[in-house]
């Protein structure tokens, strides 16, 4: 925060000035409220001490007014400063009378001709919104009376260059009647002193830029990556196991007109069903990726009232590739196994050799009509 403290130039022709304008005898309250040029100004006041006055006068001859100026250069403040709080404070003198009990002292805007001088046609120069008002009976005669201002008073405050205001009496303000041979009189000492001791005084407090720290925090973003379902490749070894297969052989056929042909060898073949190996397919669960960061912390250069409009902050971050060394859905084709099974050549025994063929002669030559000696070739 920082203070400006202004005071009016002394005298005339300066860059400020301070005094009074007063309206001349008029038959209303209402009349003397109304008057634009006055019966006469004064920028320094013919008066010792030297003060302004702020008058709401009644006697025999009608009504008569006396507004007071107070012009301040307030230009050395920034032009996009803000304005917390201003205060008027003018410096009572004795010089006063209080014959109404309800008059107060009302902080009104002025626009006067020049910036640095007045006329009696400044007298309607004065618009009637209060900025502050005190009453008479509060107001010292011997130090200095405060008048903090209002919000309309500080907007009345000019950041470029001459900040105008004055001082009229309620009774003027309101246009009130009162009675006849009443004199409600307050007197300000003027700036025409030596020195600013008890000069009338503006004191602004206000900010001339905003340093703005916006404060850094910690922001957590978590993000959930959905599951990923893989159908992958997975070696698979499959060990054999023993295969049986079972075989009848039918009983041997006697073969009497012929040579006995003991069995052969014979070829038996078959299939090993046929394998589907399914692997289940393979979930990579997702894990939770944690994205945290911070925002800076950020001093703008700005100057009153800044909006720190906030901006997405945007993390990007990589999950790892996933490497999956599987294999599903395999289908095993087995091939045509060949066994090749040799059965024993049968040996008849005795027994069964007398039983089948030991024939009557007669009966046997008839199947084997040889002579011996061919038999026993054979046999």
């Amino acid at each position: 925060m920082s203070t400006l403290t202004a005071y009016p130039d002394a005298g005339t022709g300066a860059t400020t000035v301070d005094g009074f304008v007063t309206s001349g005898y008029q038959s209303t309250i209402g009349a003397a409220h109304a008057v634009t040029t006055g019966d006469g100004a004064s920028a320094v006041s013919p008066y010792t001490p030297k003060c302004v006055l702020v008058r709401a006068l009644h006697n025999g001859s009608g009504f008569y007014l006396g507004r007071a100026f107070f012009l301040f250069d307030t230009a050395a403040i920034d032009d996009v400063a803000t304005i917390s709080a201003a205060v008027l404070s003018l410096f009572g003198d004795s010089f006063a009378y209080v014959n109404n009990t309800s008059s107060t002292v009302e902080i009104v805007a002025t626009n006067p001709a020049s910036s640095n001088n007045l006329v009696a046609g400044d007298f309607g120069n004065v618009s009637f919104t209060s900025f502050a008002s005190v009453s008479h009976g509060s107001l010292s005669q011997s130090a200095y009376n405060d008048f903090t201002l209002n919000a309309s008073g500080i907007a009345n405050i000019s950041k470029t260059g001459i900040s105008k205001f004055g001082a009229v009496s309620g009774l003027d303000l309101n246009q009130t009647n009162f009675g006849s041979v009443q004199d409600n009189i307050m007197a300000f000492l003027e700036a025409d002193y030596t020195g600013t001791a008890n000069d009338p005084k503006l004191v602004v407090t206000y900010s001339t830029s905003t340093d703005v720290t916006v404060s850094a925090t910690v922001l957590s973003a978590t993000f959930t990556i959905p599951a990923y379902t893989v159908t992958a490749i997975r070696n698979v070894t499959i060990s054999p196991t023993a295969q049986t297969a079972t075989f009848s052989v039918q009983s041997a056929t006697e073969i009497i007109d012929e040579y006995y042909s003991p069995p052969q060898p014979f070829t038996a073949t078959f299939s090993i069903p046929t394998y589907t190996v399914t692997i289940a397919d393979v979930i990579i669960q997702p894990s939770v990726q944690v994205c945290t960061f911070t925002i800076p912390t950020y001093t703008p250069d700005v100057t009153a009232n800044p909006t720190i409009s906030p901006s997405v902050q945007v993390c990007t971050f990589t999950i790892p590739s996933y490497t999956v060394d599987v294999v599903s859905n395999i289908t095993i084709s087995p091939s045509v196994l060949t066994a090749t099974f040799s059965i024993l050549t049968y040996t008849a025994l005795g027994d069964y050799w007398e039983e089948k063929f030991a024939q009557p002669a007669t009966s046997w030559s008839d199947k084997i009509a040889q002579p011996s000696t061919t038999w026993n070739n054979k046999y």
